[in-house]
């Protein structure tokens, strides 16, 4: 079986402007749970169009400047815009998320196209995306991230992630204070294809404390301490597959085809997955559960019955200081097992009496006396009328200290279980099933190496070029350099915890992807150069530190913007002498290029030096972001061609 996330099961499929009519099943449904006082605002707002949102980068040393420049060059041009002769409303910051990195707007998407003003907006939302700063992502969907709260320390799993917009969050967090934090995330989906849009969305944090997995969420193995702890998880998110009737907003198909009965396929899948990431949490550890259904059978029962599997061992987390302007509702504690008929089960014998396999005594609400203690009202219920968002369902649980044993489930109840996912697929698109083993071309599951290991033979002597060429100090590790062969392109640098992992303390992880490419393989080899490997744009920040020789420091920013702003310099006409002399120097191959930015961190970028010129192995789009970073009041202009910076001199007039 492959596990989706909620998130990936949410994808807008909405088909033009087409309207849809709702199942009556949906109404009569829903009618038991949303007060008749707010049922026509529920309904209303359910065929509203979502707003757009967005979220910026917190770890990004940028996030300051591109709020300052969003809010004093487009937002203040939005006022008094209309569009079809109706005033729209400014991009504005979503009230509850904090620091102003979270928006929204809610003039319709075509305004971005047609309207100058927007469309400048349009650009630079597009820009920032591009730059790895700025994600497009449903409001709601922000929430189970904010509520779990991850630090650098912590190794977290994410359990059913692609396409990746949750485990972004959990990477910026682990990331608020190190580059090189102690911690980690593991990114886990069962569907190979997915995979690759993990590793494509999570490139752009360039994070050594990283790894993607493929395995079926309910056998996730659990990572083993290096320093010989307890193994598992201190956060784990479980953002589970489930109906998406929360999504209904972006994905109105979904109505006509609304059954009572999907939410009871669903809950025995739901169920088995966050089971078993539970017990992979650690004693303290937090965990959140989380659908984007509104539905109690994939929501608090699920989480009633895993309290009472973990016989004392997990509780649920009172988070209502949290995110204080969250409008939010509490958790249901009682609530209907509703048959396909409209009618409801009083109890599981009734149900199968009647021939409903599918229906299990874990769906059904607690007694009196187990609501006493399950605090089920703690979950947070996000309906789509109280903030204008779609639906969620978040619960944070905890593992306490001294908590009972799991509980074991018979044979035969796994086999109901087993049953009842197979048909839970097919009520999925089949685009949406693929088998485990069906892997995308330019993906594999085959183990990394470390460099300096006993597995790779040409491994020691890669890492002695590279050292010697680059004169790498004893604080870089090289013993953190990943391969999955001798003949690989690229070369990772990984955490000291995704070491342990890789290096065989977690045999059975299968990764597809892991840590931060540091080193790809020269397309220069046929010169005969030194070494066969260049540094590489996406770990220069990683590897510049720790480099003795072919570091370039530029101290005056205008130095670098130069460079940036054309394609090549001329090595013997550069302005600044000091640089001009150290890469005349300097035999052909890669060079890390180190400024200052404005706030006084360091800026990296890649360069190459041929015979005579310089040039910088950077994208267009991130020389662009370089340059704010480090002069913020230069405007960028790209030049082709190759710039001669003290034109009409020779290398010995410019010395003098």
């Amino acid at each position: 079986l492959l596990m989706a996330s909620a998130e990936q099961n949410t994808q807008n499929k909405t088909r033009g402007t087409k309207s849809y009519t709702p199942s009556p099943a949906f109404i009569s449904y829903y009618q038991r749970y949303v007060p008749a006082e707010k049922w026509d605002e529920f309904m209303a707002t359910l065929k509203t169009p979502l707003p757009t949102t967005f979220r910026l980068a917190a770890s990004n040393p940028r996030v300051g400047h591109v709020v300052e420049t969003m809010k004093s060059e487009h937002i203040t041009a939005m006022e008094g815009i209309q569009y079809e002769g109706e005033a729209i409303e400014p991009c504005r910051p979503i009230p509850w998320y904090p620091n102003e990195l979270g928006w929204q707007f809610d003039f319709p998407k075509i305004a971005l196209r047609k309207d100058p003003t927007l469309k400048k907006f349009h650009e630079f939302l597009k820009a920032e995306t591009s730059a790895g700063l700025l994600s497009r992502q449903e409001a709601v969907s922000m929430v189970p991230v904010l509520l779990l709260g991850a630090s650098p320390e912590h190794r977290i799993l994410d359990a059913c992630a692609a396409p990746g917009m949750k485990t972004l969050q959990l990477l910026e967090q682990l990331h608020q204070i190190s580059v090189m934090p102690s911690g980690f995330v593991m990114a886990n989906d069962a569907d190979g294809r997915r995979c690759s849009m993990l590793a494509h969305h999570s490139k752009r944090m360039r994070s050594p404390a990283f790894i993607i997995t493929h395995h079926d969420a309910t056998t996730l193995p659990a990572v083993k301490s290096a320093e010989g702890g307890e193994p598992g998880y201190d956060r784990i998110l479980c953002d589970v597959p489930c109906s998406s009737d929360g999504t209904l907003r972006k994905a109105p198909h979904l109505w006509p085809k609304w059954k009572s009965t999907t939410g009871l396929g669903m809950h025995c899948l739901q169920l088995r997955i966050v089971s078993h990431c539970a017990s992979l949490l650690r004693e303290g550890g937090y965990m959140c559960y989380s659908t984007c259904s509104l539905n109690p059978m994939e929501n608090e029962s699920v989480v009633a019955e895993l309290l009472r599997l973990h016989a004392g061992a997990l509780e649920v987390v009172d988070v209502s200081e949290k995110l204080p302007e969250l409008v939010r509702a509490p958790g249901m504690t009682q609530w209907s097992v509703v048959s396909s008929e409209n009618g409801t089960w009083e109890s599981v014998e009734e149900a199968l009496a009647a021939g409903k396999t599918q229906v299990t005594s874990s769906m059904f609400a607690p007694s009196a006396e187990e609501r006493a203690w399950m605090n089920l009202e703690r979950c947070v219920r996000i309906w789509p009328h109280l903030q204008n968002t779609g639906g969620f369902f978040v619960c944070i649980l905890r593992r306490v200290a001294g908590g009972g044993a799991v509980a074991k489930t018979n044979k035969k109840r796994k086999l109901d279980d087993a049953a009842l996912a197979d048909n839970v697929l097919k009520e999925v698109p089949p685009e949406e099933v693929v088998q485990a083993s069906d892997l995308p071309h330019n993906s594999s599951d085959d183990p990394f190496f470390q460099l300096v290991g006993s597995k790779l033979k040409t491994g020691h002597e890669i890492v002695e070029s590279i050292k010697s060429f680059y004169q790498l100090k004893d604080s870089f590790p090289v013993d953190q350099l990943f391969a999955r062969s001798e003949e690989s392109n690229k070369i990772s640098l990984v955490s000291q915890a995704i070491r342990s992992v890789l290096a065989g303390d977690t045999p059975e992880v299968k990764a597809i992807s892991s840590g931060c490419h540091v080193f790809g393989r020269s397309n220069f080899n046929k010169t005969k150069r030194a070494c066969d490997f260049r540094i590489l744009q996406d770990g220069v920040h990683l590897v510049g530190p720790h480099m003795g020789a072919r570091v370039l420091t530029l101290e005056d920013p205008a130095d670098f913007c130069d460079l940036a702003m054309h394609k090549a310099v001329d090595i013997s006409k550069m302005r600044n002498q000091e640089a001009r002399v150290a890469l005349q120097t300097l035999e052909p191959g890669s060079v890390a290029i180190c400024c200052k930015a404005a706030s006084g961190k360091p800026v990296w970028a890649v360069g190459e030096k041929t015979g005579v010129t310089l040039q910088l192995f950077v994208t267009k789009e991130e020389l662009q972001q370089l340059v704010s970073v480090v002069s913020p009041s230069t405007k960028f202009a790209w030049a082709a061609g190759t710039q001669e910076q003290l034109p009409g001199c020779n290398a010995e007039d410019a010395d003098l």
